[in-house]
């Protein structure tokens, strides 16, 4: 029940390409964290991965509106092993990958609707 850890197995096995387990583990996390957008994100990415564009960008949007909430002390939070001093340019990161993550996924829609 702890969302970080769910969302930190998921992306290992987002790199293993095990994309249905890593839908899975997320859409699990989601159960008790449905606003989280660590895990609204990568359930995202699990979903574009298995070719479920439409689904991946209703949870990219719903990442991109819940990681605009998140504050740097919660991205601290997220994070204790970092510099606190790296706290914005860290959460801006985060913030741009969200944002490009639904991008790549409305380019994807727009591109096959267009064939």
């Amino acid at each position: 029940r702890n969302w970080a850890t769910l969302n930190d197995y998921a992306w290992v096995l987002l790199k293993a390409e095990r994309f249905q387990d890593a839908a899975e583990v997320t859409a699990r996390g989601l159960t008790d964290f449905p606003d989280n957008p660590w895990l609204l994100n990568s359930h995202a990415i699990a979903l574009y991965e298995l070719h479920q564009y439409e689904d991946a960008l209703t949870y990219a949007q719903k990442a991109s509106i819940a990681v605009a909430k998140v504050r740097e002390t919660e991205w601290l939070h997220a994070y204790p092993g970092n510099d606190p001093k790296i706290g914005s340019q860290g959460l801006a990161v985060f913030k741009k990958a969200v944002a490009d993550n639904m991008h790549t996924i409305e380019l994807v829609i727009a591109s096959s609707t267009v064939q």
